[in-house]
């Protein structure tokens, strides 16, 4: 009989201006994947020292399901938060190839990417390691553009530590990098606080890089900027094509800022991780967000949420985007509790592989049909149903302007065209849905 050892794994969060250890994972059977037995515990000595934040679930603590305390917490499963941190989609893949690690189950392969190489992920934790000294190494936005998610490779071969530049997940070949004041870029985690200038999320068509890939990917560029025209919260990138190149969108980070006491990190946390959902890609309600959400926000905060929400979906249906997954929808815990800025938003109904919405309104959605009518009555029980509908109908008269910033952006027609996207109609679509 063989036995099985468990493994502890440290969990760093990053406040203050430093890195603290803060809380540790005990797995009993590490190689039992994302539903095998946990036990998780603040260490006593960090709770000691930030005694002023017991209970909180804000910056200082790794998730808002996990307040600062001396608490234990005893699991069937991962805590979700670290699903949020480690390499996933594309970047596993690229993990798998790079480590040749054939004989390795898909589980155990997520307990390796998760202890060695979740070193610098998207938001303000990463799991403990040894960090090796190495000289960082500097390289142009072209040498990025030119090899693509190939740039890994030709990173490590120059000599250069990757850092935690797989750190964003998703099916799209993503890298996170970091620019310096004279415009060089380096794998994200391998440049010294002080020296970063800008941080950036680098993203390349995923599927097969045909043509209808790329236009996804130049149509999430243009939906950002038509967006943010229309007063939008979201960061509007930039469009790279290199002749001979696959085009890329960089895609300047909100979980990042720049400051005169170094780079703050900002505590990012996704719905899913919110809700306590320890699988990739599950399918759940809104309204399970919704009251996930509630149990963390201010009484104040409850009606500007509930209609952010559904805010949000509406925006999905106008602009076909169907890749709506608890893992494209955030929160950011530093100083209260608020919504991130919109991301990943694209015409992903237009994706040839067929991207279906794993984020609905449970009974209330049916056959691509959703009742407006009762969504309302049925969030009246977190908030109050009057002030949240006319808060969603002043957003979808803000969406009348987002057609004509499209057109003034020159959005192909074949985006305006494509079935399931109501940018051409979306007047006559938020008018039957009752919204206007």
């Amino acid at each position: 009989m063989m036995l099985i050892m468990a493994e502890t794994i440290t969990i760093e969060v990053y406040h203050g201006g430093a890195w603290h250890d803060a809380f540790d994972v005990t797995f009993s059977e590490p190689a039992g994947g994302f539903a095998s037995r946990t036990t998780a515990a603040y260490r006593n000595e960090y709770v000691g020292e930030h005694v002023d934040q017991l209970g909180s679930v804000q910056e200082h603590a790794v998730g808002v399901r996990y307040p600062v305390d001396f608490e234990v917490w005893a699991q069937e499963a991962w805590p979700a938060f670290l699903l949020d941190v480690m390499p996933s989609g594309a970047a596993r893949r690229w993990w798998r190839r790079r480590l040749a690690t054939r004989d390795l189950t898909e589980n155990e392969l997520s307990f390796k990417l998760l202890r060695d190489h979740t070193t610098s992920p998207i938001g303000n934790l990463r799991v403990k390691s040894e960090r090796p000294d190495i000289q960082p190494v500097a390289f142009s936005k072209e040498d990025v553009c030119r090899r693509d998610v190939s740039f890994l490779d030709y990173a490590i071969e120059s000599g250069a530590a990757i850092g935690g530049a797989t750190g964003a997940g998703g099916d799209a070949p993503k890298v996170l990098l970091v620019e310096d004041a004279d415009g060089n870029v380096y794998p994200e985690g391998t440049l010294p606080d002080e020296a970063v200038r800008k941080s950036w999320l680098v993203k390349w068509p995923r599927g097969q890089d045909r043509d209808r890939d790329r236009l996804v990917l130049y149509a999430e560029h243009l939906y950002a900027e038509a967006m943010a025209t229309i007063g939008l919260d979201i960061r509007v990138g930039e469009h790279h094509k290199f002749e001979d190149s696959k085009p890329s969108v960089w895609f300047p980070r909100f979980d990042r800022l720049p400051t005169e006491q170094g780079l703050e990190r900002l505590a990012v946390e996704s719905f899913y991780s919110m809700a306590g959902i320890s699988v990739h890609g599950a399918s759940a309600t809104h309204f399970e967000y919704i009251a996930a959400l509630m149990q963390v926000c201010e009484a104040d905060q409850r009606e500007d949420f509930v209609s952010e929400i559904i805010c949000r979906d509406i925006l999905d249906l106008i602009v076909g985007n169907s890749d709506n997954h608890g893992r494209n929808r955030a929160i950011i815990r530093n100083g209260g509790i608020r919504l991130a800025p919109y991301y990943d938003v694209a015409p992903m109904v237009m994706d040839p592989e067929g991207v279906v919405r794993t984020s609905r309104w449970g009974d209330f959605e049916r056959g691509g049909q959703i009742d407006w009518v009762g969504v309302f009555e049925h969030v009246g029980q977190w908030a109050d149903e009057l002030t949240v509908r006319e808060n969603v109908q002043r957003f979808a008269s803000q969406l009348l302007d987002l057609p004509d910033a499209l057109r003034d952006l020159n959005l192909p027609d074949e985006v305006f065209d494509f079935p399931r996207i109501h940018l051409k109609d979306a007047r006559a679509t938020l008018k039957q849905w009752g919204l206007l």
